[in-house]
């Protein structure tokens, strides 16, 4: 039947792509190509320069492109947690070893969820949140904050939490703030 290209970031996802590619396969005929794309810009162009048809995860960026008129199509499931682990230093004993202090929090995906978060703990008045790019400290990787004493805390997606405890830093629980979002894969509305 033909050929589809899927794009995805984030190596936490290829569980469920891979289960698409194997489905599409058995149930379509289709075969699905796909593409680990790491750097950023490369990834929120590639639907729009063609590396590929379909992307698997931050969706963010695709509101503006729709202002410049790429289209695109969404497939969207509800999804109400996303499994973050809250990162602090070993000496943190308590949610109220927050107060007074920051958070670091990462500008891609919903950096809102942070605090909304703060509000559910009762924090959000006495902890100020630090937004630290991607760009300016790796991906997934604002626990260096942490490390350096500039920040409290950050959430951070349990795939990349090694680097984190072998700095010197230990997980606390936490329940997440439960909203609805999305976990989405988006793909071009025509297929040439």
């Amino acid at each position: 039947m033909g050929t589809i290209r899927l794009a995805y970031r984030d190596h936490d996802r290829t569980p469920v792509i891979f289960c698409i590619k194997a489905m599409a396969q058995r149930h379509y005929g289709i075969d699905v190509d796909v593409v680990h794309i790491e750097e950023q810009d490369a990834f929120e162009s590639a639907l729009f320069d063609r590396s590929c048809d379909v992307i698997i995860e931050h969706i963010e960026y695709l509101h503006t492109e729709a202002t410049k008129g790429n289209k695109s199509t969404f497939f969207c499931a509800p999804q109400i947690q996303r499994g973050l682990q809250l990162v602090v230093p070993q000496a943190f004993n308590s949610l109220d070893d927050l107060k007074g202090n920051a958070m670091a929090v990462r500008d891609l995906g919903r950096p809102h969820r942070i605090t909304l978060w703060l509000r559910k703990v009762g924090l959000e008045k006495s902890v100020r949140t630090i937004i630290v790019p991607d760009k300016e400290v790796g991906r997934w990787q604002q626990w260096r904050k942490v490390v350096s004493g500039e920040c409290a805390a950050c959430f951070m997606a349990p795939i990349y939490l090694p680097a984190a405890l072998a700095a010197g830093l230990k997980t606390f629980p936490a329940n997440e703030a439960e909203i609805v979002s999305l976990f989405a894969q988006a793909c071009l509305a025509e297929f040439g």
